[in-house]
């Protein structure tokens, strides 16, 4: 019998004569092959007629299972999830995407993928190193990928091949098998109270003093903050609402809802964040009433409360490099700015009832903000979500036994957010 052409399908002859064709297209809900059958009294009819099917399904858009590559499957599934994630999150699937998976895996069919394949990425990508560009002195290094970035890696992977074996493309999840490498807790820098301070008194006079004790007294995360605008704050400034958030996707800044329905909340604003704010509106208003008169106010009358001279938001990268810059001339602790997120978690879980505190952060689940905050701040309780700086750093009286409970109840967290 002769041998068939690669892609031209199982033909075989039938008893009463006829000559029988099969594509595979996908599986049954019970994981059987799903096949499309053609017939043809000649070998060559049928060969025709699989090639008309095949045409068919490319003209829809599909391919064919076993002529799919990891590589295209992905480009689909990138597809699929634009319309589910937050920009941010799909610029950064892509990324992984882009710059590991199709190198490593792209060329492998997807029904052709195991866990071996994925088992050698992993170790491969261990022995690779990231070149990293040092803005300071304006050279390149290079050092190991992490172990979490492999397992970020790792995880997207497992993701993408989930939804395959749910698009009835695989049967099982061969990345799912295989097991990531093991990275260190993660540990956030928390500032002490006197690193706290220091701080504070060294950015008295920076024009965005406001918004990093806005950080240090709600633990707004740093595109919230961002996200501001000036109608977000109540008329006496007791409170203000979060709608919104400031991104940084592809090298631009993108405006895009909270990370989460529970992101968008109204928090209440302790006495010297008042102080602050009313500051910052002050010079606000200078800024806007400058740039009308030269023309290059690119704004409403509804300005971004922390946004650059012109009206148009900060761009968060850069707002990230001026608090570098104000850690080094304070003398304090560089720490990330996310962690000024933490530095108030930690605190507050000592003192605010953790289902206050959760609502505050914009958690989705108190037990999950008591796995995330519990660092080496001791505890303490206390029921006022708006806490001023006295409040929030100094020393508690006895430790929040509760929320220490919790905690050892449903185990550690996730990488904090």
């Amino acid at each position: 019998m002769r041998r068939r052409a690669p892609g031209e399908g199982s033909i075989r002859k039938r008893k009463d004569g006829r000559w029988e064709g099969t594509i595979t297209v996908g599986h049954t809900d019970r994981g059987n092959p799903r096949r499309i059958f053609v017939y043809g009294r000649t070998r060559t009819q049928v060969v025709a007629k699989l090639e008309e099917k095949r045409g068919e399904i490319a003209s829809q858009g599909l391919v064919l299972p076993e002529a799919m590559t990891v590589a295209a499957f992905l480009a689909r599934w990138l597809e699929a999830k634009a319309r589910r994630v937050r920009p941010s999150t799909l610029t950064n699937y892509r990324e992984t995407v882009d710059r590991y998976l199709i190198p490593l895996v792209g060329h492998h069919r997807v029904q052709k993928l195991s866990a071996l394949h994925v088992n050698a990425m992993l170790t491969g990508l261990a022995a690779r190193t990231v070149t990293l560009a040092n803005q300071h002195v304006r050279r390149e290094t290079k050092r190991p990928i992490s172990t979490r970035l492999v397992r970020y890696i790792h995880s997207i992977l497992v993701m993408a091949l989930e939804d395959a074996v749910r698009w009835r493309l695989l049967r099982t999840n061969p990345a799912a098998a295989v097991e990531r490498p093991r990275a260190p807790k993660y540990r956030p820098a928390i500032w002490t109270g006197e690193e706290v301070r220091t701080f504070l008194a060294a950015a008295a006079d920076d024009r965005y003093f406001a918004a990093f004790l806005l950080m240090l007294v709600t633990g707004m995360r740093r595109g919230e903050l961002l996200g501001l605008r000036v109608s977000d704050l109540a008329a006496h400034l007791e409170e203000l609402t979060i709608r919104r958030s400031i991104s940084a996707i592809g090298g631009h800044s993108q405006v895009g809802e909270p990370k989460s329905e529970r992101g968008r909340r109204t928090m209440a604003l302790p006495a010297e964040a008042r102080v602050a704010l009313r500051v910052r509106l002050k010079q606000l208003a200078g800024e806007r009433e400058i740039a009308l008169e030269a023309g290059l106010w690119e704004d409403g009358e509804d300005p971004y409360l922390f946004g650059i001279a012109t009206g148009r938001p900060t761009d968060p990268r850069n707002f990230l490099r001026h608090f570098t810059g104000l850690c080094g001339r304070a003398g304090v602790r560089r720490i990330r700015l996310h962690d000024l997120r933490h530095t108030y978690g930690s605190h507050a879980i000592a003192r605010l009832a953790l289902p206050d505190l959760s609502a505050r952060l914009g958690h989705y689940d108190p037990a999950y903000t008591a796995s995330v905050y519990l660092h080496e701040v001791p505890g303490g309780q206390g029921r006022e979500a708006a806490l001023s700086l006295d409040q929030l750093l100094r020393k508690p009286k006895r430790a929040a036994v509760t929320v220490r409970s919790a905690s050892r109840q449903n185990g550690a967290g996730r990488k904090p957010n």
